[in-house]
C-alpha cells in the first residue's frame, strides 16, 4: 500500500495506540476494536493505514530493529 506524508502521520498515532494496547493485553489478546478505541479511529480509517490485521504486525516489528 502507498502512504503520503500526511497518510503516514496520521498513521503514527494507530502504531502508537497498538503498542499500548499489545503490551497491556498481549498479541493474542487485542482486538483491532481494542486498538482504533484507544486510537480514537473509525474501523475505516483503521484499515485504511493496514490494508490486514497482519499488515499491523508487520508495521509494530518495524518500529523494533
Amino acid at each position: 500500500m502507498t502512504t503520503t506524508t500526511g497518510s503516514n502521520s496520521r498513521r503514527e498515532p494507530v502504531l502508537m495506540s497498538a503498542d499500548s494496547v499489545i503490551l497491556h493485553k498481549g498479541f493474542t489478546g487485542t482486538s483491532i476494536d481494542d486498538i482504533i478505541d484507544r486510537a480514537s479511529i473509525t474501523r475505516g480509517s483503521f484499515f485504511h493505514h493496514f490494508d490486514v490485521e497482519p499488515g499491523l504486525a508487520k508495521a509494530l516489528m518495524q518500529r523494533y530493529p
